[in-house]
């Protein structure tokens, strides 16, 4: 069950004014005193006992918490719903499951929530600052921010709906009215969490790394707990180029809260990427997939380390799923692709490169593309596929003439010569690379051989071309 951990926070804020204040008792008013604590013990009075409502079960909203910090919302609905069934009339409670709902996706529902609690209260300020919430999820930004407005009218010196105010300029990209929210929230109340981090990223914006690593530090030292805040000052890290501390903050991050995808996320990509462990990251990506299968961002970086590392068919199976998942992320297309030309899976080779080159216009996918019909022994339609194709190159192009090579006898002089004489080695390394597959295409292997060696000796790293070549002279060597 997904649960959006940053309204997490905000639910158990909720919750705990729930523990505070939730329970009945007499009022202070009428002469009561809270039950059973020990500065105010109950006078029973003479006579008869005091009759009071029947109050929750204690562990109500204990329960609420432990099954939200496992990632369990519907368990966490189910314990509200069994109380709201005895106290349909509690409206605080409904404004908490419409949190719970919102945390959940069911935003319609915890609409319908909020919308009867306020009908009842109009100025139920939880209710309305949730129902804020929700209005900037839908894309509503003036109502959004107009409710935020309403609230702090209502309520002048609360701290989460100024900040929330902050939040909503810094997403316009306002940071001086952005700032003075923030600030305004902390000289009310210096511990606010919300407005404490807001001010961290918005020094983070503005670049002062150090300072806004000193915000975080001293959000960490008042909420230890709070595994958000050691993402944050990650972050803060990474841009001064500490990255053995941001990797403790995220491991302090993952061991608070063991089953949030996006730790064990930005942990592999802070392990891939700049620790360059390519082992422990993948431990990370696998933990984030075995969390969210159904999402897709881990698979990215997942499909990428098993490609680098030679294991094709997983690699392929993480890309499958990646586009099943994503449909529009472009790029796994052409990594996809050119496994299954590794792999002279010609068929679907084709078909992922052909999506490719609709999103990316590569002029060597359709080269790639081609040559996978002469694998399979299609020459007719190889160069049938060339002749298609052959106008769309600029005539005093190398892949225009590489082209011709395929269709025209005798034309591999003109060609060949053309990329001799290139003097950007970058260009000059492709261009080998597609006359060795073109000649590996067409038989010649001995010669293709001698190609691909140039493309290994040229050692240009980070092209896909080079990648083709050494494992297409491992097949040779064979």
């Amino acid at each position: 069950m997904k649960i959006n951990f940053r309204l997490l926070f905000l639910v158990l804020l909720i919750a705990a004014v729930f523990f505070a204040f939730g329970c009945k008792t007499t009022p202070l008013s009428e002469g009561g005193s809270p039950e059973g604590t020990p500065e105010n013990p109950v006078t029973p009075i003479e006579g008869g006992d005091i009759e009071r409502p029947e109050p929750p079960e204690e562990d109500t909203f204990l329960k609420v918490e432990e099954s939200l910090l496992e990632g369990d919302t519907d368990a966490a609905l189910e314990t509200l719903d069994a109380y709201i069934e005895k106290e349909p009339e509690d409206l605080q409670t409904l404004v908490l499951k419409a949190a719970l709902l919102m945390s959940d996706g069911e935003v319609v529902e915890a609409r319908a929530l909020l919308d009867r609690v306020l009908s009842e209260e109009p100025e139920n300020i939880d209710a309305l600052f949730q129902l804020s919430i929700l209005e900037g999820w839908e894309g509503n930004r003036e109502t959004q921010l107009a409710l935020l407005e309403k609230i702090s009218e209502l309520d002048p010196e609360n701290g989460d709906v100024l900040a929330s105010i902050g939040d909503f300029h810094f997403l316009d990209k306002d940071y001086d009215e952005a700032e003075k929210a923030y600030m305004k929230a902390l000289e009310l109340e210096p511990a606010n969490i919300s407005a404490l981090t807001g001010y961290g990223n918005l020094l983070m914006q503005k670049g002062d790394y150090d300072e806004a690593e000193e915000r975080y530090d001293s959000i960490v030292e008042i909420y230890p707990s709070d595994p958000f805040v050691y993402g944050d000052r990650s972050r803060a890290r990474i841009a001064q180029e500490n990255y053995v501390g941001a990797e403790e903050d995220l491991s302090e991050a993952v061991d608070l809260s063991p089953n949030y995808y996006w730790n064990y996320v930005d942990r592999g990509k802070l392990r891939l990427n700049n620790l360059y462990n390519a082992n422990t990251a993948i431990e990370d990506f696998n933990k984030a997939i075995a969390l969210e299968p159904d999402y897709f961002y881990a698979y990215i970086f997942r499909a990428g380390i098993l490609d680098d590392t030679g294991e094709i068919d997983k690699a392929i199976s993480d890309y499958k799923k990646l586009i099943e998942l994503k449909p529009d992320y472009y790029f796994a297309f052409r990594s996809l692709g050119i496994l299954q030309y590794l792999k002279g899976e010609w068929e679907e080779a084709r078909q992922n490169l052909m999506e490719s080159f609709s999103y990316e216009e590569d002029p060597g996918v359709l080269l790639l593309t081609a040559f996978t019909y002469f694998r399979e022994d299609r020459d007719k339609e190889g160069k049938d596929f060339i002749k298609n194709i052959l106008d769309s190159f600029p005539r005093d192009d190398h892949f225009y003439n590489i082209g011709r090579m395929a269709i025209d006898p005798g034309y591999e002089v003109f060609a060949l010569k053309g990329i001799e004489e290139e003097q950007d080695m970058f260009v000059k390394t492709r261009m080998k690379f597609y006359v060795g597959a073109l000649l590996q295409a067409m038989g010649g292997d001995s010669l293709a051989y001698t190609y691909y060696d140039d493309v290994r000796e040229l050692n240009l790293l980070g092209m896909y071309e080079r990648r083709i070549a050494l494992k297409e002279l491992e097949v040779l060597d064979d």
